[in-house]
């Protein structure tokens, strides 16, 4: 009942947030190509892995081309998600440390802000969740469940490529389970074409390729080479955000707040994490994100959520330690606090999703200060271009999502002018382009008013709208 109106709140901010972040406008953008099929006036943004563009162009597919229910995909995934965490934990543990780190994962306030918006790390979340459900089971019994891991591990990293990460870090955990086996292949008793392989393994293999083998197609057919998104991908991750190795370590009080802290510490300050399998895998699974994140120079806050619920499980499993170190009466003292903590927790969040971000932030983000005015340059461009007019805007994909056309973005254009020599006009002929939409306040940072090619055909408060002369 608690997840039903966790979620419900969650949708209703969802469908608040008009205009989000970029990335979720570029991820719109990827799953129109997807739903209308090729169009060369559709651009797909390579950097952005597939599964969540397919998955909203398949809901189009029953719907029509439909913005609500792309932001409702992220709620519906992030709760059912903490779902999945709860069983596994209840499975590994108690049903107790199940409830309180699935409330808890969703409480955090970047958590919560962040699985409302158009992005791929709620639907990530919930992969990375079912691979750990799925091969814990396998390792509980169940072998059959094995190729399902595998193919939610495939899922997960088509959803956003640095979950390949994850995969390492399994594979780690698989050869420390197996260590016996590992140990006698290193030490010559036992040869390579002696081993048995269970026979779910070829099965876990072929799931994984023919999962990826799709994707890797569509690349080499539309972009020429059959990894080229991976490469855009891991490209993008290189983009600096100017903070320190330590980023992640550092805001970890921001993510949890005191109390999520404090039992956060209790639950990872336990010999136990090292010695039962089930606490060392949720360990691995924190080392691999926290390594790998900080170890890219793009640090951002939104890249906490998939690996927040192993950090959830270890503060639900700092609970009960604490309970169980305290007498009798005391106990109940531990859980009144915990309620306090999550109540706390949910309303921070709550305050940030409608206050603080992203309603304000992405508004300065994007450079939308009125939505009515940003509609009235929407609607100017719709009546006076046609489908096949070619743009440059500095609202990258924002512009190009709600007025069906494709703008190439100013800093990209710039970018390409001057590594192929040519001048920014010279360029812009090149690519096509013949309408500029910019911000007055992009115009106060370059030169665009000394073109004699630009002719100035209409001006918002906020906007102009050049014409590039043929």
């Amino acid at each position: 009942m608690l997840l039903v109106i966790i979620l419900n709140v969650k949708i209703w901010i969802a469908f608040q947030y008009k205009i989000g972040i970029v990335d979720g406008y570029t991820i719109l953008l990827n799953a129109r190509r997807f739903y209308y099929g090729y169009d060369p006036f559709i651009a797909y943004t390579l950097s952005t892995p597939p599964l969540l563009p397919y998955m909203i162009s398949l809901s189009w597919y029953l719907t029509g081309e439909n913005i609500f229910v792309a932001e409702a995909i992220q709620p519906i995934f992030a709760v059912a998600g903490a779902w999945i965490l709860c069983s596994l934990l209840r499975r590994m543990f108690n049903l107790k440390v199940g409830v309180i780190a699935a409330l808890f994962f969703l409480a955090m306030p970047e958590v919560f802000v962040g699985t409302n918006l158009i992005i791929v790390q709620s639907v990530g979340s919930f992969l990375l969740a079912s691979v750990a459900y799925l091969l814990w089971r396998g390792i509980k019994g169940e072998p059959e469940f094995y190729p399902l891991a595998s193919g939610a591990l495939a899922l997960a990293t088509l959803v956003d490529y640095t979950n390949l990460v994850f995969a390492a870090a399994l594979l780690l955990g698989i050869v420390a389970y197996r260590w016996d086996t590992v140990k006698a292949i290193i030490h010559s008793r036992m040869k390579i074409g002696e081993m048995r392989l269970p026979f779910w393994f070829p099965f876990a293999v072929i799931v994984f390729l023919a999962i990826w083998l799709p994707w890797i197609d569509w690349n080499a057919v539309n972009a020429g080479s059959a990894f080229a998104s991976l490469q855009a991908g891991l490209l993008s991750a290189q983009i600096s955000t100017g903070t320190q190795g330590g980023f992640y370590i550092v805001n970890l009080l921001d993510l949890l707040g005191i109390g999520g802290l404090l039992f956060l510490l209790i639950g990872l300050v336990d010999r136990r994490n090292l010695i039962v399998k089930r606490r060392t895998l949720f360990l691995l699974w924190i080392a691999a994100y926290l390594i790998c994140y900080s170890a890219l120079p793009n640090r951002q806050p939104i890249f906490y959520v998939e690996w927040s619920a192993p950090l959830a499980a270890f503060a639900a499993l700092g609970v009960i330690r604490l309970e169980g170190k305290l007498p009798g009466r005391s106990k109940g003292l531990v859980w009144c606090l915990v309620i306090i903590w999550l109540g706390y927790t949910y309303m921070t969040a709550v305050n940030v999703s409608l206050y603080t971000s992203p309603l304000s932030l992405s508004n300065q983000y994007n450079g939308v200060k009125n939505y009515d005015e940003f509609n009235q340059v929407v609607n100017w461009v719709d009546s006076n271009t046609n489908h096949t007019t070619i743009g440059a805007t500095d609202m990258g994909p924002v512009l190009s999502y709600f007025s069906n056309r494709l703008f190439y973005d100013m800093s990209w254009l710039s970018q390409q002018s001057n590594s192929s020599s040519l001048s920014i006009i010279q360029f812009m002929r090149h690519v096509g382009v013949t309408l500029i939409v910019v911000r007055i306040t992009y115009i106060s940072t370059t030169n665009l008013y000394n073109y004699a090619e630009l002719i100035l055909v209409r001006s918002f408060p906020d906007y102009l709208i050049f014409q590039l002369k043929p």
